[in-house]
């Protein structure tokens, strides 16, 4: 997987860590979100993709 740059308009931000639930993951955004369309971008690379010496 290639990292890439992107440029997003948007009206707030937050960084969080994603958390289990149930078969996947979740980011809990606050309320006021709620029905809105958001983004979720991942900026780390997945430990599964990292080459381990």
């Amino acid at each position: 997987m290639q990292p890439f740059t992107t440029t997003i308009t948007g009206y707030e931000q937050l960084e969080k860590i994603a958390v289990k639930s149930g078969n996947g993951a979740a980011v809990q955004v606050p309320k006021r979100w709620l029905g809105r369309k958001v983004h979720c971008i991942l900026v780390e690379e997945p430990e599964d993709e990292v080459e381990k010496d």
